[in-house]
């Protein structure tokens, strides 16, 4: 199985906190809904991930992140973790 490791502007991507901040979701339709999200946590060492469906749902988190305000992604990187 194959190991990665994502980062964002330069950070590893190192979890996902319990700490949530609250959001509009909008899922690919015409209404969106308040929902709350549980931030992501970058920097220090990264968290590394198993499995192309375990890295497509850490990916979906990111985007989802920056699709609502939360971050700003200058550089997304995916790198094969060894």
């Amino acid at each position: 199985m194959k190991r990665y490791k994502i980062s964002v502007n330069d950070e590893y991507f190192q979890d996902i906190s319990e700490e949530v901040y609250s959001s509009d979701i909008r899922d690919n339709g015409w209404y969106s809904y308040p929902k709350q999200m549980n931030k992501l946590i970058f920097g220090g060492s990264p968290k590394v991930i198993e499995g192309n469906i375990n890295l497509k749902s850490y990916i979906d988190k990111i985007l989802s992140a920056q699709s609502e305000g939360y971050l700003d992604i200058g550089e997304l990187k995916i790198e094969v973790a060894e």
